[in-house]
């Protein structure tokens, strides 16, 4: 499926390329921790910045692993 096509040098979304800008802005509602930078959507794949602004619980420490 593509997410849009290409017209004059401009994407032109189609509706699954919709469905991934509307989701793409919708990042900060369901993650407030996360701002939106820039975002790009490409006949076949998006590119973006996500930006964590508050702590999200990972810390500095190794995360734990089990020796079997």
């Amino acid at each position: 499926m593509k997410l849009g096509k290409i017209v004059e040098g401009e994407v032109v979304l189609s509706e699954i390329g919709k469905i991934a800008e509307k989701c793409w802005n919708e990042i900060p509602i369901h993650y407030p921790q996360m701002q939106l930078d820039k975002c790009i959507i490409m006949s076949n794949h998006i590119h973006g910045i996500i930006i964590i602004i508050d702590d999200v619980g990972a810390g500095f420490k190794p995360a734990p692993t089990v020796i079997v």
